[in-house]
């Protein structure tokens, strides 16, 4: 029996880098650098003006821009206890202490008059 596993699905979005999204977009529908895709539309754009950049245009408004999940609430465990913020603010303060107190001392050796 053959299991049928789903395919992942690709689609052709902007990304959020770069100034428009295409070229960032591309590269990773394409799976290459963005650089490559970029320096490709600049070339592709000085030699066959007007054309690639009124495609460029065209991509632009007619392509999607990528949906961004927006990141999980931090978990519980990872926020410090009060007591854990409190000994954390104690030993701030201590050593802030210490490098006033090493601040305050004059200084002394032959260069010193």
């Amino acid at each position: 029996m053959a299991s049928t596993t789903p395919v992942p699905v690709r689609r052709l979005t902007r990304t959020h880098d770069g100034l428009t999204g295409v070229g960032g977009g591309i590269a990773e529908y394409v799976g290459i650098d963005p650089v490559w895709v970029r320096v490709g539309i600049i070339a592709g754009s000085l030699l066959t003006f007007p054309l690639l950049p009124i495609v460029y245009v065209a991509a632009w408004l007619i392509i999607p821009k990528k949906e961004v999940a927006s990141p999980p609430p931090p978990h519980p465990s990872d926020a410090r206890t009060a007591g854990e913020a409190h000994d954390a603010a104690v030993a701030m303060a201590q050593a802030r202490a210490e490098v006033d107190a090493i601040d305050r001392v004059p200084p002394s050796g032959p260069m010193v008059r």
